[in-house]
C-alpha cells in the first residue's frame, strides 16, 4: 500500500527514526506541542509514525470540516485512539458511545439524550452550579487568608466542584453519599494511563511487568470509578420508569431502550454511558475553568476589564463606599458580559480540552485533501493544531480576548489557503461549524483533555 497508486510518501513530515518512526519524540506530557510544532512547519497536512502505523496529522479547517462531517469526502468513527478511554468509563471492557465505533449505538445515545442538554434543562442545572461556584468562592477566601503563602490550587478544588454539580445537577445523586475526592483521584488515575497508552499503545503488556504497583492502582481506580457508576445504575432503576415530561440526563438514559430487543439497556450497557458523561462533565469543564483562572490572574489588564464589567452589570462591589450591593448573577446575565465571554473563548481557542481530538482510520482507501491513502491510516484532525496553528491565527501563542470582541467570525480559523488568517480584523473568515471541530469549544493542553 506504499505503492505508486497512493500519495502516502508524497505527504511532508519529519524524519523519523528506523523502527520507531516518531515515538521518541512524542514521549514527552506535552506531545500535543510536538504535533502543532510539525504542523505549523509542514503545513495544514502532513505525516508521521508511530512504529508502522502511518498517521496523517490535519490542522487545516475546511479539510478537518469534510473528514469529520456526514457527507462526500468524510471518514468513519472508527479508530484505535479512543478505546483507550474505555479504562475511565467502564472496567467491564465495553465501550460507551464516546469510544464506540458502532454507529447505531451512538446515535441511540446521542439522540436519546439530548433533550437534557436543552436550554431549560441547562437553565435548570445553572442553579446547581451558581450553589456551588459560590460556596467553593467561599471556600477559597477562608483557605487563601489562613493558608501560609497566602495562594490556593484551583485544579482540584474546581474538579471536585465540577464533580458535585455533575452528580447533583444531572443524576440527583445525594452527594452526602459520594466521596467526590476519591472519585476525582480515581478519575485522574485512569486519565493519566489512557493518556500514557495513546502515545504506546503496547503499553499495557510493558507496565504491568515494569511497574505492578502502578497498575495496581490503575485497578484500584478504575474499581472506585465502577462503584460510583453502579450506584447511579442502582439508584436510576430504581426510581422507576420517569414521566415523559422528566428530561433531565439521568431520567433520559432511564429511557434508552435496546434497538435489538425492545427492553431497557442493561446494567452492562449503561455502565459504560454513565461513565462517560460522568467523565465529561469532569474534566472538560473543570480544566477550562482552571486555565480560564490562570489567563485572568496572569494579566492585571484582563483582571481590570472583568471587574469593570461586572461592576457596570450590578455584579461586583466597586470598592466605593456608596456602592450598592452587588445582586445575584443570574442566567440571562450570561450572554450579556462580552468580555467575559471572550476571555472564556480565547482560553478555549489556546487550551483545547478535547487537545488531541478527533481521530479516525481509514477503512478503505480515501482521499485525504490532495493525496490518496490506503485503507488502516490513522487521520488526526487535530483540535489543539487547528486552534493554535500558525497558518490558521494570527499570533496564536498571545491570549488575546480582543480577537473576539473585534471580529466574531473568528471563532472559526480560516482556511490555510485563505489570506487572512483567523484573528484578523480583514476579511471574513469561513467555519466549520457542523462538524466535531467546528467549535472553539471543541476542545486542553493535556492530550487526554484532562488539563496541563
Amino acid at each position: 500500500w506504499l505503492g505508486p497508486k497512493y500519495d502516502l510518501l508524497k505527504i511532508p513530515g519529519p524524519p523519523g527514526y528506523w523502527g520507531a518512526g516518531h515515538i521518541p519524540y512524542l514521549m514527552r506530557p506535552d506531545y500535543h506541542v510536538q504535533a502543532l510544532e510539525w504542523a505549523d512547519k509542514y503545513g495544514g497536512i502532513c505525516r508521521f509514525s508511530l512504529g508502522g502505523q502511518h498517521i496523517v496529522l490535519v490542522s487545516d479547517p475546511q479539510l478537518v470540516q469534510t473528514l469529520l462531517g456526514r457527507g462526500a469526502g468524510s471518514l468513519s468513527r472508527k479508530s484505535i485512539g479512543y478505546q483507550f478511554f474505555d479504562l475511565a468509563t467502564n472496567h467491564l471492557g465495553r465501550r460507551s458511545f464516546f469510544t464506540t465505533t458502532d454507529e447505531e449505538q451512538w446515535l441511540l445515545i446521542r439522540k436519546g439524550t439530548a433533550q437534557a442538554f436543552s436550554q431549560a434543562n441547562i437553565r435548570r442545572y445553572f442553579t446547581c452550579a451558581l450553589k456551588h461556584a459560590q460556596g467553593l468562592a467561599e471556600q477559597v477566601k477562608i483557605t487563601a487568608s489562613t493558608s501560609r503563602a497566602g495562594c490556593v490550587e484551583m485544579q482540584e478544588q474546581v474538579e471536585m466542584m465540577l464533580l458535585d454539580v455533575f452528580l447533583e445537577g444531572l443524576f440527583e445523586i445525594d452527594l452526602r453519599r459520594v466521596n467526590s475526592e476519591e472519585v476525582g483521584h480515581a478519575m485522574n488515575t485512569v486519565l493519566l494511563e489512557a493518556n500514557e497508552r495513546i502515545k504506546f499503545p503496547l503499553r499495557k503488556m510493558f507496565v504491568n511487568m515494569v511497574s505492578p504497583r502502578w497498575s495496581y492502582k490503575v485497578w484500584q481506580a478504575q474499581h472506585v470509578l465502577g462503584n460510583l457508576y453502579e450506584r447511579i445504575y442502582n439508584t436510576i432503576r430504581a426510581r422507576g420508569v420517569p414521566p415523559e415530561d422528566e428530561t433531565v440526563l439521568w431520567a433520559c438514559l432511564a429511557r434508552l431502550k435496546d434497538p435489538a430487543t425492545g427492553k431497557p439497556l442493561t446494567k452492562q450497557q449503561l455502565l459504560p454511558e454513565i461513565g462517560a458523561f460522568i467523565l465529561a462533565g469532569f474534566d472538560t469543564s473543570s480544566h477550562t475553568i482552571a486555565w480560564c483562572l490562570f489567563n485572568v490572574a496572569a494579566s492585571p489588564e484582563v483582571q481590570r476589564r472583568i471587574k469593570s464589567e461586572l461592576s457596570a452589570a450590578g455584579l461586583l462591589h466597586a470598592g466605593q463606599a456608596n456602592c450598592v450591593t452587588p445582586r445575584q448573577l443570574s442566567y440571562e446575565d450570561l450572554p450579556r458580559l462580552p468580555y467575559l465571554n471572550a476571555v472564556i473563548d480565547e482560553t478555549m481557542r489556546m487550551y483545547p480540552v478535547a487537545a488531541t481530538g478527533s481521530v479516525r482510520e481509514t477503512t478503505a482507501p480515501s482521499q485525504v485533501g490532495p493525496y490518496k491513502i490506503p485503507e488502516g491510516i490513522v487521520v488526526w484532525p487535530m483540535i489543539y493544531a487547528l486552534q493554535n496553528s500558525t497558518h490558521n491565527w494570527e499570533e496564536p501563542g498571545k491570549f488575546m480576548p480582543e480577537r473576539w470582541l473585534d471580529n466574531r467570525d473568528c471563532a472559526y480559523a480560516t482556511s490555510s489557503s485563505s489570506s487572512s488568517p483567523a484573528g484578523s480584523s480583514s476579511g471574513s473568515n469561513s467555519s466549520p461549524s457542523g462538524s466535531e471541530a467546528g467549535s472553539p469549544r471543541a476542545g486542553s493542553p493535556r492530550a487526554d483533555g484532562s488539563g496541563g
